[in-house]
């Protein structure tokens, strides 16, 4: 399963939008990047050699590029530092019409509980990075909504 998702990602994923947002981001810099890791013989050797542990995990990402980093970088380097093309969902939910949008969604859907739907927003509202779990029960409604289908939950 991890495999094929893998593949999945080095066919869609990867092409389709994080290297297109790279490349578009360079060009507008004048900057010419390369994707080090890209080779086809890196990309094989990954998929058939290394173990389940050593390409996902729950909780780090880039587990053999941290092995690496922690035997050749200082050991203050931080290695944790980049954090992606994300957008600010937490923020955006916080307050303000997507946040109204969101609740009000959610809270008069027949899919999901109104008191988890409340809980999520109060964990929201404590600094709790949940922002990723409510867009995603909206997404999800909408798809349930605009195929008619009821969880009844």
């Amino acid at each position: 399963l991890v495999d094929n998702l893998i593949f999945d990602d080095l066919k869609s994923y990867l092409p389709n939008n994080i290297l297109h947002k790279v490349d578009t981001c360079s060009m507008v810099n004048s900057l010419e990047i390369r994707a080090p890791f890209l080779n086809n013989e890196l990309s094989d050797y990954a998929l058939k050699y290394l173990k389940f542990d050593q390409k996902v995990s729950f909780s780090d990402k880039k587990i053999i590029l941290k092995k690496i980093a922690q035997k050749v970088l200082p050991k203050s380097f931080n290695t944790n530092r980049k954090l992606g093309f994300s957008i600010p969902l937490n923020n955006w939910l916080k307050k303000g019409s997507f946040r109204i949008y969101a609740y009000d969604t959610l809270v008069s859907s027949n899919n999901f509980s109104k008191k988890n739907i409340n809980s999520l927003f109060k964990l929201l509202d404590d600094n709790n990075l949940v922002g990723d779990k409510i867009f995603s029960l909206l997404i999800l409604e909408k798809w349930l909504v605009n195929y008619k289908i009821n969880l009844n939950l």
